[in-house]
């Protein structure tokens, strides 16, 4: 499909909620035009399709992993092309350049290509990486570059679980959406579970007494660090408006030299637009440039936890009418 037509397309195709069109011919720009948030609701009009690096953005203040798939990498370059475009993303984020270690297993590359996984392991050796795919007890030891295993769930067999312990390897496993197969394998020894229900699973290993995720984000107000931010509620398009915060410990003491991100939302989704640290009294002074109605919020971004989210302040932005000067009688 040209790229004309396959943009006429999908401008008829989102008003009825469903675009079908090839992506290979579109361009970057082409993609991000699209609106990829209505078919959701009127809130989330206007959402751009996110890149990586938006996404890595939106986590960076969550205690959440991230498990970074990709698909036909020798199609773009391979470790050169697009392993070194994926890693300069990554390592741009301090959050995520902090997780590139293997005994942190916040981030991991995954591939159905292992000669591409083994030179990216080779490339940056503190990177976990997963094979994916059918694995043999024999592949586990020709590809000791691995860091986990992630293998559909009709080839998890007893066997399997008893080579990948004796060889410290995680085992993971796709992909599961009812609470018997869940159960099923977990019950199996698997260490980890990709699904389409995140909820699902959560209710299942609540009932089998086991943690669901090793902080809770937003943390607890019992546990967590509070904010307490203030801006104007009104300012002039153009302006820029002060920020300022100040960041205690739940004990009430100044929280010190903590790096905090600045969030706007936009589009249905926040996105950070400045990386700041409180001084020694807790405290954050920043200004923020109004083009239109904002709403912003503050997220620590540090290895410390738990993450402290503050509540999120709108600012309205008005125009100011210039006043015509009077003609003298």
């Amino acid at each position: 499909m040209q790229p004309t037509s396959w943009r006429r397309a999908c401008v008829v195709a989102v008003a009825t909620s469903v675009c079908v069109f090839t992506v290979a011919p579109a361009t970057h720009t082409e993609v991000r035009r699209l609106d990829a948030g209505s078919w959701r609701s009127v809130d989330y009009r206007g959402a751009a399709v996110p890149t990586l690096d938006d996404a890595l953005g939106e986590l960076a203040g969550s205690p959440a992993g991230v498990v970074l798939e990709v698909k036909d990498p020798e199609m773009y370059g391979g470790v050169t092309g697009i392993g070194s475009k994926i890693m300069s993303v990554v390592m741009s984020h301090p959050r995520w350049a902090g997780a590139v270690r293997r005994e942190q297993r916040q981030l991991v590359v995954q591939s159905f290509e292992w000669p591409f996984l083994r030179d990216l392991s080779a490339a940056h050796q503190d990177l976990r990486v997963s094979l994916l795919g059918t694995v043999t007890h024999q592949e586990m030891d020709a590809n000791r570059f691995a860091s986990e295993i992630n293998v559909h769930s009709s080839t998890v067999t007893d066997a399997l679980v008893a080579a990948e312990r004796e060889r410290s390897l995680p085992l993971v496993t796709y992909t599961l959406d009812t609470p018997l197969s869940m159960s099923e394998l977990i019950a199996r020894g698997v260490d980890g579970v990709v699904t389409n229900r995140p909820a699902v699973l959560r209710d299942v290993l609540s009932a089998q007494g086991r943690l669901w995720t090793r902080t809770p984000w937003p943390a607890p107000a019992s546990a967590a660090p509070s904010w307490s931010l203030n801006v104007q509620q009104r300012a002039r398009k153009g302006s820029r408006v002060p920020v300022s915060a100040n960041l205690t410990t739940r004990e009430g003491l100044p929280d010190s030299w903590r790096w905090a991100v600045l969030q706007l939302r936009r589009a249905g989704r926040w996105a950070t637009v400045q990386r700041r640290a409180t001084d020694a009294s807790g405290g954050l002074r920043t200004t923020v440039k109004v083009t239109r109605d904002l709403r912003l919020r503050l997220v620590t971004d540090d290895k410390q936890s738990p993450v402290a989210v503050s509540a999120s302040r709108s600012i309205d932005a008005s125009r100011v009418e210039r006043r015509r000067p009077r003609r003298s009688a």
